[in-house]
């Protein structure tokens, strides 16, 4: 089989065409693209556009022997704004174009108009304006009487004063102030800001960049890295390397609570400390290094700071003689040092793993693994459970417990458990622990130390698990001293983790159902339970206005929304007896997330007659990025009509992607976008970053890098002193899994950065009021580009986010600038505030089939002719 697998692949190379940029060569009047055509037979058409906005120009090519020659005038340049696009059509199909592996980036890109451009291709070829903010000039600065000593740099220079030092690494600049108050002279002695890489040297003069003329080679260090500014091609290039040390000797034992390092090298510089620093939080520990006489220095560091958070820790050694110097540890020469073995130590009644590693950079790491604990239920029988748990010989004078913890209070039972265990959930009072009438109560395995304190804490997942958002393995119900009927269901997560599913039915309620027939004129609505701001709320509104359908809009009474819309007609309070009623009637139920939030029971077939509903799924957004929790095959009973805003959401991703077909799926928009004003103009910056799916706990949402990245960012300097400069302000409005973290008593913020509350705004208002959008992945960013609004992203974990795959190419939904860095962020941000907000990306029409305000019309339509096809 494997052979055959192989010849196919030979063969199939054959016929695979690939589009490929190898060259970008600028010449007098024009820049010339080469790009490489594999396996292209038959070329009838070939069709090449630049596309800035609206602005379309065909660009003149050739094509000899499948070499693809376009050339771009630079007049075409004049006017560029922003990212433009271009286009390469065969045979009206659009290519998928990328770049050579050979091409880097100070061969892609040029100048023009004393403005620097790059070509590149992730799919399409993009030609990016770089760095907008400034001008390259052709009048360069002659540096004079140079002098470069430890952290300092300086220069006379015989013209107009000079403002700074720019470094230019590829996609980024970096500039480095002037200290010096003294006309024609420049001094530095704050690089803080440089990076390791390669950088050519400019010096800026206001906006302007010309290049520094240095006829000889400069060499200084600073505390963290050595700077050598030479020549190459006539220009000043800086390479920048961060310090480093051979280790010829390195050695670990454990030393009570510690571990000491012994370590060796030949330089003749003192150690003075070892710091070491967690890579997630970034924080560093610095502990004294001695020497011992034999040409070697040895330092203990505690077993606790290395174990934090167990996470990498980069390993930093500290000099105070000949000057302070930050230097990398190198074990490249892995073999001949000869590390220890892995360590074992006991460590807070666990016996963990620990051990230093050569990182792929050759510099020095340290790991710390936690005892494996195995956890399954591999059986469920009525409303028993049956699994087992391992590891527990890893933990010295521990217990294990089963904990059933109410997901909203933490209120929660536990029961002790062996290696294997068998429970019937029958005999745990659930009642107690519920704080909802409809709630979720997780279940965890436990390990507790012989004080009781809980050391671990791990989900439990079902081996034989099918998970449906809307079946169940197992179900009872116990009936309360109030003859109230509490209902228990054992189900699943997407990560198969058990979960018990209960809600509460009123006695008397539970009685009257009987039977009702449902009433397709009678639509429920809602989003989530404690919410009124989305699209159901709009087309709720919409309906009681336009139509005579008998619509209702469910809340939680404790919501925040529910002040807001508690006088509105036919508002329904999540749990009532009204509310029960109604879902028993009602025959249309529109959500804009799962079922769950509209109904106070469990929508699943059997329940009250959810089977004989036309379920209408309203979105909360575009897809087009991640996929999405609402696949037809998670649903027994999936939705009816799934309502999209584009022909190409609607093929591509519902149908083609998500399981649903032709006549289950209306292009009609979505109901919020009819409230959306277009070119309104506003001020001041909106942070709203999404949720990621893989933060299971609190300590892991404290400890990850997505709430590290944000506090980091709210608290950088820079970004305040930009904010204040501009007379700017930043409202950051975390997603609502997250404010419980990200709030006021939380984040230190400044004047020019305010925290929002979940609820005081909507956020529908939050985009109307914002001149600036900047996000990571949600799909708010669609609303705030209808508007026609600018939108950053800040993409530092792109690759993990979509690990599980992305419904269509990020260049066609990411609609704006990226930033992948804290520094770039800021930059962009500056930018955006320079240029007064104005946005660069009008085309939209690969994202909305319509831009006008009557998309509720459409829907109101669609579940119309839905209703009518169900008869």
């Amino acid at each position: 089989m494997s052979v055959i697998k192989r010849q196919w692949k030979n063969i199939r190379k054959y016929f695979i065409k690939k589009v490929t940029l190898q060259d970008v060569t600028p010449f007098d009047t024009y820049v010339s693209l080469t790009l490489s055509m594999k396996n292209f037979i038959n070329i009838n058409e070939i069709s090449v556009t630049l596309n800035n906005g609206a602005d379309v120009r065909h660009l003149p090519y050739r094509i000899i022997n499948q070499t693809l020659s376009i050339n771009i005038p630079y007049e075409y340049f004049i006017h560029l704004e922003g990212t433009s696009k271009i286009q390469v059509s065969v045979n009206n199909k659009k290519m998928l174009i990328y770049t050579a592996d050979a091409l880097k980036f100070d061969q892609s890109s040029f100048f023009a108009d004393n403005k620097l451009f790059n070509i590149s291709a992730d799919g399409s070829l993009k030609l990016a304006h770089m760095f907008p903010s400034y001008s390259f000039e052709a009048e360069t600065v002659k540096a004079e009487n140079i002098t470069a000593s430890y952290n300092h740099f300086s220069f006379n220079y015989d013209a107009d004063e000079i403002t700074g030092i720019a470094l230019i690494y590829n996609h980024k600049i970096v500039e480095i102030e002037n200290d010096t108050v003294n006309s024609r002279e420049f001094s530095a002695e704050d690089f803080e800001a440089v990076n390791e890489g390669t950088a050519r040297v400019y010096a800026v003069r206001g906006s302007g960049l010309h290049v520094l003329a240095i006829d000889q080679t400069v060499t200084f260090n600073t505390p963290y890295y050595q700077v050598v500014i030479n020549k190459r091609n006539h220009k000043p290039i800086a390479n920048i390397e961060t310090h480093k040390v051979h280790l010829n000797k390195f050695e670990s034992t454990i030393h009570g609570d510690n571990v000491r390092l012994t370590a060796g090298y030949s330089d003749t510089f003192k150690l003075d400390s070892v710091i070491v620093t967690d890579t997630l939080t970034q924080e560093s520990t610095a502990f004294r290094a001695e020497y011992n006489n034999h040409g070697e220095y040895t330092a203990d560091l505690p077993i606790e700071n290395l174990v934090s958070n167990f996470s990498r820790k980069r390993i930093v050694l500290h000099t105070e003689e000949p000057v302070s110097y930050y230097i990398q540890p190198s074990v490249s020469q892995l073999n001949e040092i000869g590390f220890n073995d892995r360590l074992r130590v006991l460590f807070n009644s666990e016996r963990i793993k620990i051990w230093f590693y050569e990182r792929k950079d050759t510099l020095l790491g340290f790991k710390a693994t936690r005892p494996k604990v195995r956890r399954l239920v591999t059986h469920i029988e009525d409303y028993t459970i049956a699994g087992y748990i391992t590891g527990l010989d890893e933990f010295e004078n521990c217990n294990a417990y089963l904990l059933l913890e109410e997901r909203y209070t933490s209120d929660n039972v536990q029961i002790e458990i062996q290696n294997n265990f068998k429970i019937n959930l029958k005999d745990i009072d659930l009642i107690n622990i519920k704080s909802k009438n409809k709630t979720i109560i997780d279940l965890f395995v436990i390990i507790t130390d012989g004080k009781g304190e809980v050391i671990r804490k791990g989900k439990i997942k079902y081996q034989h698990s099918n998970y449906k958002k809307d079946n169940y393995y197992g179900a009872d119900y116990t009936v309360d001293s109030e003859g109230n009927k509490h209902f228990q269901l054992i189900t699943t997560t997407p990560y198969n983790n058990i979960k018990i599913e209960s809600f509460m039915v009123p006695g008397n309620i539970d009685k009257s159902y009987a039977g009702i027939k449902k009433d397709m004129n009678v639509w429920l609505i809602g989003e989530r339970y404690d919410t009124a701001q989305d699209n159901g709320y709009s087309m709720f509104l919409w309906l009681r206005e336009h139509t005579d359908v008998d619509a209702y809009y469910v809340i939680e009474r404790d919501s925040k929304d529910f002040l807001k819309i508690k006088d509105t007609e036919n508002v329904l309070i999540f749990g009532s007896d009204k509310h029960f009623h109604i879902s028993f009637k009602a025959g249309v139920l529109l959500g804009t997330h799962d079922l769950e939030n509209l109904l106070p029971y469990k929508p699943a077939s059997g329940f009250y007659g959810y089977e004989n509903t036309v379920k209408v799924f309203l979105q909360h957004g575009v897809l087009g990025r991640k996929p999405a929790e609402y696949h037809k095959k998670y649903y027994e009973l999936p939705f009816d009509l799934f309502i999209v805003s584009s022909i190409p959401e609607k093929e591509d991703i519902v149908m083609k992607k998500m399981g649903y077909s032709e006549q289950e799926t209306a292009v009609t928009g979505l109901a919020r976008f009819d409230l959306l004003p277009f070119n309104h103009k506003t001020e001041n910056i909106l942070l709203m970053p999404t949720w990621r799916d893989w933060i299971t706990s609190d300590d892991g949402f404290l400890k990850s890098r997505y709430y590290h990245r944000y506090v980091n960012l709210i608290q950088n300097p820079r970004l305040h002193k930009v904010l204040e400069d501009y007379n700017v302000n930043l409202n950051f409005y975390p997603h609502y899994r997250a404010q419980v973290f990200f709030n006021a008593s939380h984040v230190d913020t400044t004047s020019r950065i305010h925290f929002i509350e979940l609820g005081d705004r909507t956020v529908q208002e939050l985009l109307i009021s914002h001149s600036l959008l900047i996000t990571d992945y949600s799909s708010v960013s669609f609303d705030f580009s209808l508007m026609n609004k600018p939108v950053i992203y800040y993409h530092f974990d792109v690759g993990r986010f979509f690990k599980n795959g992305k419904l269509r190419p990020l260049h066609e939904t990411f609609i704006g600038d990226t930033a992948k860095d804290e520094e770039t962020l800021i930059d962009l941000i500056e930018e955006s505030i320079q240029n007064q907000f104005m946005s660069r990306h009008t085309d939209l029409s690969g994202i909305f089939e319509y831009q006008d305000h009557h998309n509720r019309e459409r829907i109101y339509k669609a579940v119309l002719n839905k209703i009518k096809a169900a008869d």
